[in-house]
């Protein structure tokens, strides 16, 4: 789980910021969980970027005979980047 700062739980816990922070208290939790989905799948997609990024293995080949393997890889990478991590 993500580790937030005092300040923003404070924030979101304040009842002036909520006017009735108990009421909403299931609205709060909501939020963080979608902000831990988010940020979890932030974090998968720099993965992707970065094996991109780095040039190596199949990325760096620039024969025509590894241009095939380099654009199916990507297709890969780019469904599952879109798709989640639903195929492995």
């Amino acid at each position: 789980m993500t580790e937030w700062s005092e300040d923003t739980r404070n924030r979101l816990e304040n009842p002036r910021f909520w006017n009735d922070a108990e009421r909403h208290r299931h609205d709060i939790d909501a939020v963080l969980a979608e902000l831990d989905r988010r940020a979890e799948r932030i974090a998968e997609l720099t993965m992707v970027l970065q094996e991109i990024a780095k040039g190596e293995g199949r990325f760096s080949r620039d024969q025509f005979e590894h241009a095939c393997n380099t654009v199916e890889d990507m297709k890969g990478l780019a469904d599952k980047a879109l798709n989640g991590s639903k195929q492995e």
